[in-house]
């Protein structure tokens, strides 16, 4: 009787395990694709922060045209055209994220452990991109402090 109950109870014992995994990982995807989404809206407020930045510069430089020497003309051009690059390249990696995004909910994610694991490097890199794109930004916006386009001049 005693073996009866115990083979009964094993595969249902075995399910909740399996179940548990499952469980676990569902919970990590979820963290996962949260993560994602920040990484995800964080890009989008990179893209319009570098935008308003080569909007102001424009400004300044239509304000300050005949006030500029040769060689402050050219450096704030050079600064412009920076600004214009990265603003280019965070609004390429906000695309590329949502594509990510899309992949990583996909049935193709779900089923292949293998290519989970690479989305998930994947992940690792574009979050160090936009912690490096973070850090530009903010770079970008002292040196145009201290070119005198922002508050506080030199």
């Amino acid at each position: 009787m005693f073996i009866l109950i115990a083979s009964l109870a094993a595969p249902s014992l075995v399910s909740a395990q399996g179940m548990g995994h499952q469980h676990q990982q569902g919970q990590q995807q979820m963290q996962q694709m949260q993560q994602m989404e920040q990484m995800v809206q964080r890009m989008a407020q990179m893209h319009e922060q570098l935008q308003g930045l080569q909007h102001q510069m424009g400004q300044q430089m239509d304000l300050m045209m005949m006030q500029m020497t040769p060689a402050q003309h050219m450096q704030h051009q050079q600064m412009q055209g920076m600004t214009e690059a990265l603003g280019r390249m965070a609004g390429q990696m906000h695309t590329a994220m949502m594509r990510m995004v899309e992949m990583t909910e996909g049935p193709a994610m779900q089923q292949d452990a293998a290519m989970h694991q690479d989305m998930e490097q994947l992940h690792e890199h574009m979050q160090g991109m936009t912690e490096g794109m973070e850090s530009s930004i903010e770079v970008m916006q002292r040196m145009h402090t201290r070119m005198g386009g922002g508050e506080g001049g030199r």
